[in-house]
């Protein structure tokens, strides 16, 4: 794999759960950032799916991630837990983050620029990420991938997401500069 440090925590012989590749804080949060919030989506769906794979559970991650206003908060319980298990020392409060999650992410229905504090709403995340990311890093029977760069995917949502942003601010900038009486 291009680009890539592997960190193999003691691969046991047959493994429910499949490789998991960390990108690293700083790159979910641009990819939370670029693609408008998308990659959030996606983040909560593959954290349901690995609940789901390593604890042999029978649940539906894409419907949890579907209505996550119900199953979030459970999501944020379940990484905290999860992480402690593994040896991890911080402490989040799972319902005041998400708490702050959803009520900045409602600022998207606000008119400009308000809605930009939308963006915001991933900050409420980072703590699940970092103890998320600890725990697998630090599971045993667990293969885990450390990407150092971002995949071919990725590297398509972030010229995306950079292309529709700039129309987006390119459209803002014009309607702000435009004369009234045009």
């Amino acid at each position: 794999m291009e680009n890539q440090t592997i960190a193999i925590t003691m691969q046991q012989e047959e493994t429910d759960v499949e490789t998991q590749y960390l990108i690293g804080l700083n790159k979910t949060v641009l990819l939370c950032f670029t693609t408008f919030g998308l990659y959030q989506v996606w983040w909560v769906y593959k954290a349901w799916r690995f609940f789901n794979q390593k604890d042999n559970l029978n649940l539906l991650p894409a419907v949890r991630t579907m209505f996550s206003i119900i199953f979030l908060p459970l999501l944020f319980t379940k990484v905290l837990r999860y992480a402690k298990q593994q040896g991890y020392s911080q402490h989040y409060y799972p319902i005041l983050l998400f708490v702050g999650f959803f009520a900045f992410s409602l600022f998207s229905y606000l008119p400009l620029p308000f809605l930009f504090l939308s963006f915001l709403s991933v900050v409420f995340l980072i703590p699940v990420f970092k103890a998320f990311d600890f725990a697998r890093r630090h599971t045993p029977n667990l293969i885990v991938i450390e990407q150092n760069a971002f995949n071919t995917r990725q590297l398509v949502l972030l010229i995306i997401g950079a292309v529709i942003w700039g129309f987006m601010l390119l459209g803002i900038a014009l309607i702000t500069l435009m004369p009234e009486n045009v």
